[in-house]
């Protein structure tokens, strides 16, 4: 799932809906065992975090 269908799936129509808006979490969920770890150096967006936030070995991630 990409993140445009993320969005038209969890987008403003599913406020207070939960069950809706777990549905649409479990959807993409299954995408994430099949996918290879982004790294720095083939994701923009990690790059642009690694070059502004201070990045050190005691730090741990949430991945909310």
């Amino acid at each position: 799932m990409n993140l445009n269908d993320l969005k038209e799936k969890w987008g403003s129509r599913m406020e207070g809906d939960v069950s809706a808006s777990i549905s649409a979490w479990d959807s993409a969920a299954g995408d994430y065992e099949s996918r290879q770890a982004l790294t720095f150096e083939d994701n923009d967006f990690l790059g642009y975090l690694r070059d502004r936030i201070p990045l050190t070995g005691d730090m741990t991630v949430l991945d909310v």
